[in-house]
């Protein structure tokens, strides 16, 4: 489907924001506060995603779940609709959630052994940022460094045999999706200023002469009806993948806008995540030693404590920045036999069908089925995970009543910068005829060694501490299997200091072009290890607060048009 072009008049605003995810409704709200004129385009629908929108190429390095459909939710609120941590309960059910971080002065600084590593913003200048998008977003105090003596909190004494010189004990913290799903959307309606858009996907962006200013942003409806939208200032907020993927597709006979130095799409990077080794405990009761990686939920909300690896033991392994937790499990048949009937419950129909598929599973199940009554029980009576990890806790209450035997060391990693990672215009198109994106995913063989100097100093603790046996899942480079992707799309549009360097100055400014920003994960020079969507939050207000100083004079209104 070719657009049409639509004769209506060209609408006019003080700011088009392209994305209507978490960093682009943080940036509307900010931004109608301060009495703005703003218009946000967003491609889905209100009643479901434009998932045929998202698709695209992935090659490269191989990694699991790095589905380009499945992790960009194109719908007000973006990927917070995906967000599912279990952080609570109320009278309706389940409190769903996610977690949230922020980055280390040491993911900040740049690092001599990492190339291209570094941010042009220091955590001192981030800080008051972080503490507004925290009391916007977050449950409880800000609180993201455990204290020194671990606060009090269950099972911290326990892991001194990790060397706190090597390993830093720090805390995730978590907020409900309905701060972003419906507070801030809540706030946007009410608002004269502010015109949501949906079922309206930027399609180009009209840049008259290189170095200029972007007059025009074009947008398709679902019936490939063209419109326009004018505005002083412009912000693509659209994801790591999809900013990358505009800004190259517009004005490409010039090679895109901001692309000068051929650094639009590149240094795409992950949140690289894997199960490293396993303890088979020698006694059960050990357990109580790792309660400090439970996620717990108290009076003050849910909280995630883990380690992560300091700066000294960084340098001295020329290593990525690792978080870490030990998560218990049963043992590996159990696992599999849980994870067969899990997968049988939700094929139902097509076991009626193929009763084949059930024939099939029995060899799985029948190493477990003694522990299924008691999976039956955890699950749905005390309504706990059988596989507690990052998002899922509250097994430390009672660990032997979960048939725990082992437990697995699980690493959430920081990925190298590199520039041949990076996303392109592929030969596909979508179905308004724009080029879809292609990922070449490259992790480099930094981070894989980074992963395997931890492993050998953790095993060589584990082994000092007779816990029991640790089974390094990697010796070397080869056998290290392919990690899991964690869906944090980052990089492709970074921040750096001079335009040779990257896309966005240090205000998010595309270097070459004097009214077009860039919100979100995708300016991120460098990921460190923690959850990008606290720092896309707090870049989100800090951009509001420059476009907002930035915008003297009589403002241009919108009219304000409900969502269809």
């Amino acid at each position: 489907m070719t657009p049409t072009e639509n004769n209506e008049p060209t609408s006019r605003s003080d700011v088009c924001i392209v994305g209507g995810g978490p960093a682009g409704l943080v940036l509307a709200a900010e931004l109608a506060a301060r009495d703005l004129g703003v218009v946000v385009l967003e491609s889905g629908p209100s009643h479901g995603p434009a998932r045929d929108l998202s698709r695209g190429q992935v090659d490269g390095d191989p990694i699991y779940a790095l589905d380009l459909t499945e992790t960009r939710h194109r719908q007000l609120g973006g990927n917070a609709n995906l967000w599912s941590v279990k952080i609570g309960r109320d009278a309706q059910g389940w409190v769903y959630g996610v977690r949230y971080g922020t980055l280390t002065d040491l993911a900040l600084d740049r690092r001599p052994w990492i190339d291209d590593s570094g941010w042009p913003l220091t955590g001192e200048q981030l800080d008051p940022w972080y503490r507004r998008a925290h009391d916007l977003l977050a449950q409880a105090d800000f609180a993201y460094d455990v204290d020194g003596d671990g606060d009090g909190h269950p099972g911290t004494a326990s892991i001194d045999w990790l060397p706190r010189e090597d390993f830093e004990r720090r805390s995730f913290r978590f907020g409900p999706r309905d701060r972003v799903l419906t507070d801030l959307r809540s706030r946007l309606a009410d608002r004269p200023n502010v015109d949501v858009r949906q079922d309206a996907t930027a399609t180009d962006l009209r840049q008259p002469s290189a170095g200029g200013p972007v007059d025009r942003v074009t947008y398709a409806d679902s019936t490939g009806a063209s419109h326009h939208v004018a505005a002083r200032t412009v912000v693509l907020a659209g994801g790591g993948v999809e900013n990358a993927r505009l800004l190259l597709h517009a004005e490409h006979e010039r090679g895109g806008i901001g692309n000068e130095t051929d650094n639009v799409g590149r240094y795409f990077m992950d949140h690289p995540l894997w199960a490293i080794g396993d303890i088979r405990l020698d006694d059960v009761d050990a357990l109580s030693e790792f309660a400090f990686f439970d996620l717990r939920t108290d009076e003050d909300g849910a909280r995630h404590d883990h380690l992560v690896t300091s700066r000294s033991w960084c340098e001295a392994n020329r290593a990525v920045e690792i978080g870490f937790a030990f998560f218990p499990r049963p043992a590996r048949p159990i696992v599999g036999a849980i994870e067969t009937a899990r997968l049988l419950a939700h094929q139902r129909a097509q076991l009626r069908t193929d009763p084949r598929q059930l024939v099939s599973a029995v060899p799985q199940l029948l190493p477990g089925l003694r522990h299924l009554p008691r999976a039956a029980y955890v699950s749905l009576v005390r309504k706990q995970s059988l596989l507690p990890g990052f998002g899922r806790g509250g097994w430390s209450e009672d660990p032997r009543g979960l048939g725990f035997e082992e437990l697995e060391l699980v690493l959430q990693c920081e990925q190298a910068p590199l520039r041949a990672s990076r996303v392109t215009l592929s030969d596909e198109r979508d179905r308004f005829g724009i080029p879809l994106p292609r990922v070449t995913w490259v992790l480099g063989d930094q981070t894989r060694r980074s992963v395997l100097a931890l492993q050998r100093q953790l095993a060589e603790r584990i082994e000092a501490r007779s816990i029991g046996p640790y089974t390094p899942r990697a010796g070397n480079l080869e056998e290290l299997t392919p990690p899991t992707s964690i869906a944090h799309h980052l990089g492709t549009t970074r921040m750096s200091r001079t335009a040779e360097d990257g896309v966005v100055d240090v205000d998010c400014r595309v270097h070459t072009c004097p009214n077009l920003f860039v919100a979100g994960s995708s300016v991120f020079p460098v990921g460190g290890y923690v959850n990008p969507t606290l720092t896309i939050a707090a870049l989100a207000m800090r951009l509001a607060d420059t476009i907002a100083r930035e915008s003297s004079g009589p403002t241009v209104r919108t009219s304000h048009r409900p969502a269809p």
